[in-house]
Formats: C-alpha cells, sequence, structure tokens
C-alpha cells in the first residue's frame, strides 16, 4: 500500500512540475514569458532541477534552505544558458529564494544571512547583472546592517573562500577579496585560524595565498597578529609542504615581531609564553632555512627564558657540525630537557626525510609523543608529517614504506586518508584485489572513530573510492554516512550558528560526493539518496546528481 501510495504522489509531482513548466505565475507572464514545450531538450532537465528547487523550500528549518537555495539556483541558471525565454525558471527561483530568506532572517544565524544572501545574487549577477541589481533593489537585507562588522567580515571571508574553491569563473575575484578582506585586519583570530587549518587539511590551492597575505599583514604592522595566533598557524606554516618562501617569511617575521614587542612581552603573562613558544618553535627551522637569523633568535629566546641556554647550546653545536643529522641526534640522546628532546627528534625526522631515508624519518617523529596543547582535536602534526611520507612513498613506488608510515597513526580520520591515497596508488596500477582490501582496511579504521562531521565526510568519501572497484560497499558506505547523521542531535535553537557551520560543510561534501557518483553511474546514485532520512541530506544529494554531467 505504501509503494501505491509513493507512486502515485510521485506521479502527481511530475505533473504538477509540468503544469509549472507549461503555466508560468502571473509575474512571469509579465515579462512575456514562453512556456518550455515538451519537446524542448532542456524540458527534462529543468524539470529535474525544479523539482528539486520544490523540495528545498519544503525543507522546514530556514538556515538549510538558505545554504542551499544559492546551490540549486546556480544549477538552474547553467541549465537555462541564454535562452531568454527560459531565463523565468531561474530568475523564479532567484527571487523565492531571496524572499525566503528575508522572511526568515531572524531564524538564520546573522553572520550567515550576509553569505547566503551574497552568494544567491552573485550567482544571478554572473548571468544577468541587470535582474541581480533588480533583485537587491526589491529584496534589500536589513540584516546586513544589524549584523555587527566582525560577523560582516567574517561571513564576507568565508564566502569568498568557498566561492573560490568551488572554483566558479569568478575564483579569481572571490580570491582577490580573499586576500583584500585579511589585509584589512578586521578578518577574527579564530576564524582566520580555523580557515588556515581548514585550507590546509583540504589541501586547497587558496592556501599559499591566505598564507601570504597573512603575513605581510604582520610584516607590514609588528603587532598585527597576536603571538597566540602565530604559535598555532606556525604548525602550517613551517610544514614541508608549504613553499620555501613562505617558511623563510614566517621565520623573519617571528624573529622581528617578538623583537619590537619587548614591551608587550614584559607586561602580558599570556603574551610572553605564547612568545617564547614561537620562538622554540621556529629555532631548529631556522638553524635549517635561515642560519642568518638563528643567532639573533637563540640569544632572545635565552635572554627571555635563562633555562633554555641549553636549547640555545644545542642548535649551536648542531649548526656548526659537518653532519647536522648525526649531531641532532647526538643531542637529543644526551639532553636531559623532555622539550629540547622532543624537537630535536622531530628535526632530525625531518633531516631524514631531507635525505630520502623515509623510513627512519617516521621512527623518529614518531619517538616522543606529539606536544598538542594549543592544538585542534582533529589536528596534529606528527600524523601531517606522516601523511606526507606516506604521498613521497607513493611517488617512489615503496608501497612497504607507506603502509608503515600509516601503522604509526592512531587518529582514526588521518589514517583513513592516507589508505585511500595507497588505494588510489592500486586503481592507477590497475590492482583491484589490493584497491579493495586497502579500503576495505579504511573502513574497519573509520568504524572505530569518534562520532562526527569528520566521520561523515570520510564515510563519503570512501563511497566515491569504492564506486569504481566494489558497487555494494559504495552503497554501505553512503547508508553509514546517512545513519552518522541520525545520530547528529539538532539543537532546538541555534542562535550562534555553531550547529548550522557544522552542518554547512557537510552538505557541500554530500553534493560533491554525489556528483561524482553520479558521473559514474546515475541510476545508482538516485537509488542511494533514499538511504538519507535527513531531508537536507536527501536534498543535497539530488542537488550533487542534478549537477553532474549527463554521459
Amino acid at each position: 500500500m505504501r509503494t501505491t501510495i509513493q507512486a502515485v504522489a510521485r506521479i502527481l509531482s511530475v505533473c504538477a512540475l509540468v503544469c509549472i513548466l507549461m503555466a508560468p505565475c502571473s509575474a512571469q507572464k509579465v515579462k512575456s514569458a514562453k512556456a518550455v514545450p515538451k519537446n524542448d531538450p532542456a524540458f527534462a532537465l529543468i524539470a529535474d532541477g525544479q523539482e528539486v528547487f520544490a523540495r528545498v523550500r519544503a525543507l522546514q528549518h530556514p538556515a538549510s534552505r538558505a545554504f542551499l537555495y544559492p546551490q540549486i539556483a546556480a544549477l538552474l541558471w547553467e541549465r537555462v544558458g541564454a535562452d531568454a525565454d527560459l531565463r523565468w525558471v531561474a530568475i523564479d527561483a532567484s527571487t523565492v529564494g531571496l524572499a525566503d530568506i528575508l522572511k526568515h532572517q531572524h531564524e538564520i544565524p546573522r553572520a550567515s544571512i550576509v553569505f547566503f544572501y551574497s552568494d544567491l545574487i552573485r550567482t544571478v549577477r554572473r548571468y544577468d547583472a541587470e535582474e541581480a541589481k533588480r533583485l537587491e533593489q526589491s529584496f534589500p537585507l536589513d540584516a546586513a546592517s544589524k549584523a555587527n562588522e566582525q560577523e560582516t567580515v567574517r561571513a564576507s571571508f568565508q564566502s569568498a573562500l568557498v566561492r573560490y574553491e568551488k572554483g566558479i569563473q569568478q575564483s579569481p575575484q572571490s580570491l582577490s577579496e580573499v586576500v583584500g578582506l585579511i589585509g584589512s585586519g578586521k578578518v577574527p583570530s579564530a576564524v582566520l585560524i580555523g580557515e588556515v587549518f581548514r585550507l590546509d587539511q583540504a589541501k586547497s590551492p587558496a592556501l599559499p595565498d591566505v598564507l601570504s597575505a597573512t603575513l605581510s599583514l604582520e610584516e607590514k604592522r609588528a603587532g598585527s597578529l597576536s603571538f597566540m595566533t602565530m604559535f598555532f598557524v606556525s604548525h602550517v606554516y613551517l610544514k614541508d609542504s608549504t613553499p620555501l618562501n613562505l617558511r623563510k617569511r614566517f621565520l623573519a617575521a617571528t624573529l622581528t615581531s617578538v623583537t619590537a614587542r619587548m614591551d608587550e612581552l614584559r607586561n602580558d603573562p599570556e603574551a610572553f609564553r605564547s612568545a617564547t613558544q614561537l620562538l622554540q618553535r621556529s629555532l631548529p627551522f631556522m638553524q635549517a632555512l635561515t642560519p642568518s637569523l638563528y643567532p639573533q633568535a637563540a640569544s632572545l629566546l635565552a635572554s627571555l627564558a635563562p633555562n633554555l641556554l641549553q636549547t640555545e647550546t644545542a642548535w649551536t653545536r648542531i649548526k656548526a657540525s659537518a653532519d647536522p643529522f648525526e649531531q641532532t641526534l647526538t643531542e637529543a640522546n644526551s639532553t636531559s630537557d623532555s622539550v629540547l628532546k622532543k624537537q630535536l627528534l622531530e628535526s632530525a625526522a625531518r633531516l631524514a626525510h631531507q635525505r630520502g631515508d623515509l623510513r627512519r624519518a617516521v621512527d623518529l617523529m614518531v619517538a616522543e609523543e606529539e606536544g598538542r596543547s594549543g592544538l585542534p582535536d582533529d589536528y596534529s602534526y606528527h600524523h601531517e608529517f606522516l601523511d606526507k611520507i606516506v604521498q613521497d612513498a607513493i611517488k617512489t613506488k615503496d608501497i612497504e614504506t607507506a603502509d608503515y608510515a600509516v601503522s604509526k597513526m592512531n587518529l582514526p580520520l588521518y589514517r583513513v586518508e592516507s589508505l585511500r591515497k595507497i588505494a588510489r596508488h592500486y586503481v592507477e596500477s590497475k590492482d583491484i584485489s589490493r584497491t579493495d582490501s586497502t579500503l576495505n582496511e579504511a573502513i574497519k579504521v573509520l568504524r572505530d572513530a569518534p562520532d562526527g562531521s569528520g566521520k561523515i565526510i570520510s564515510y563519503l568519501r570512501l563511497s566515491t573510492d569504492l564506486a569504481r572497484v566494489n558497487k555494494p560497499r559504495a552503497s554501505e558506505m553512503i547508508r553509514a554516512a546517512a545513519k552518522a547523521v541520525d545520530a547528529v542531535t539538532r539543537p532546538d535553537k541555534d542562535e550562534q550558528g555553531e550547529f548550522s557551520r557544522t552542518l554547512y560543510p557537510l552538505l557541500n561534501e554530500t553534493i560533491s560526493t554525489f556528483r561524482l557518483l553520479a558521473r559514474d553511474d546515475r541510476a545508482e546514485a538516485l537509488n542511494a539518496v533514499g538511504l538519507f532520512n535527513v531531508k537536507e541530506f536527501g536534498v543535497a544529494a539530488a542537488i550533487g546528481i542534478n549537477s553532474s554531467p549527463h554521459k
């Protein structure tokens, strides 16, 4: 009986869509828009798009609708293209979306409103600048003026980054906007730190420009970044994968900043602690990358913290040694200072990596427990290093060492991502059996990972890896992702937008996942949509499928 009812509902839904397409509303008729003939090649595509748009409008939560409106509007604008007789379809969707955002703006986190409103307007402007201007005039956003400057800057900054990462036509302008906002000094430190770590983990092409713009801010005016901010982001700036010129600039900026702000350090215990941590972390890199800065930095650290004189002496001996690697090991074995020992072993690991001794680099990096004070729960610079070893080992087809590096990872999400890289190597080698076994290992690891957005994203990504080698397991991953989504508790109120900011990346990942799944097997992807009980995710999946290139 239930199946029959669903079938009837589906037929009625399609009939309704045909009516919509064949009979535009009065506002559309004023514009003299023509109905879409059934034999028009775009008819089926637009009908699908409008069906998804209707599902977006039916969602219960205004913030979810607001996030998805720009996605579905972009899809419809792309579908209608330059056809003037069909533009009313995209204009109608954009108009309804803006009206809904404004009507429910007090139920959407304030900082997010500017993001969604601007994204939707930009989508229209990309295809019709005159229509975008008209919509802005017809639907002025009161919330933009009510949001404080910090919220507005944060929304603009994150919106521009998302547009750049989506790879839309205005990507260069979006990146320029990101750089400009950083240069203004108005992006909140917490937002900047969070985005730097996110971009790093996503291997985003925007990261070097963001890092350069952030450094420029401090280079132009010492004190623009707090010592705590500089210490946190040092874990990204000083990675081997960061361009060498940025690493050198960061080290120079660190020394300049500490030197210029000595008065601040004398009067602010928190700044003093962060500055000494920053100098301690930077010294080994200065010794290797900017040796001309090392003596001054070591002397400065010794003056700030005389008990760290042993550190200065050790690095001085390493610098003077004919074999820095062996001297670093000697210093590590002889010191009684646990902090210095850990720094020396990490430095030795990087030197071993540079020498191509990948297995030894792994052993040295994990010889001492990682100091995680001040690091986000989902970030590990040890695991970042191990992942780089995995990548370099794969390049030389040394899969045994890649597997060894993975075996030393104890954070499940990092381990899963590294196993995915090894699996991709097997795919390229056309070794389906090992691809399947490696991905199965990743699945076992992921099951033991703590619940949360990272776990959901990993399940979604694994589904695209498995789609070409084991379709039943791919569906199993979507089912696991859907189950993990069901376990997420939505708060009754989300006035600060914390839950929404967690939800948006998950919806975005769902769109990307189903876009890839549909590219390989559209029918299978459509079947998988029904696995989601949370409606937002089913709609996001449908958007992904409909935005996937048709074969």
